[in-house]
């Protein structure tokens, strides 16, 4: 369900921009293709250390959670590292490929590196809050995920709303929305992780 809702935050931009122009439409569609790819990997490159904390959870093991969550975090950010500058170097490339048989390529392009520069951003927040809403998964606290999800989806709702429709920017209001449901909810799990002090949790 929470993979879901991280689903729909994204897809929330497509239909909130269908205001602004089709071209617009098509540009956002193209880049979530990308933001897509990037949603699976990142989960991907954490699903292994998953089944370790799932299974130090059962043990009490907190010494070595912890070891696991740690794991997560610094492969994480290896991951994020080499994806954000992939795809700030050959997103453009790629997002072309699903545009470029469009009447209106020109445009749809123009549209969607604005997006995509923009969105690349929320990358950061987002790779990051994974790290926390999977963990409370795997240790049966998956209330805690679905609470920053909602948070998130709720955020960017009302941003898109008021960056889109009363600001009137476009397809950089949809991403900057975006960029700050993002973070809110990387801020929203981390301190409930915190506050609920965690078996995984620890200082920096």
């Amino acid at each position: 369900l929470h993979a879901l809702i991280l689903f729909i935050v994204n897809f929330l931009d497509n239909i909130m921009v269908s205001s602004v122009s089709n071209e617009a439409v098509s540009a956002v569609y193209a880049v979530n293709q990308v933001t897509y790819i990037l949603m699976i990997a990142g989960y991907g490159v954490i699903i292994g250390a998953g089944v370790f904390i799932q299974q130090f959870n059962g043990a009490n093991d907190v010494k070595n959670m912890k070891q696991a969550f740690c794991y997560k975090c610094i492969i994480m950010l290896l991951f994020l590292a080499v994806a954000v500058t992939v795809f700030y170097i050959f997103g453009p490339s790629i997002v072309y490929l699903y545009c470029r048989s469009d009447s209106n390529s020109s445009e749809i392009f123009r549209l969607a590196k604005i997006y995509l520069y923009t969105m690349i951003l929320s990358y950061i927040p987002y790779c990051l809050s994974i790290i926390y809403t999977t963990t409370v998964r795997e240790i049966g606290q998956t209330k805690y995920a679905l609470i920053a999800g909602g948070v998130a989806f709720g955020v960017n709702l009302v941003l898109n709303a008021i960056f889109i429709y009363v600001l009137g920017l476009g397809v950089f209001g949809a991403a900057l929305g975006t960029i700050i449901a993002r973070v809110i909810e990387l801020i929203v799990i981390v301190v409930i992780c915190h506050k609920k002090k965690f078996s995984f949790c620890h200082k920096l």
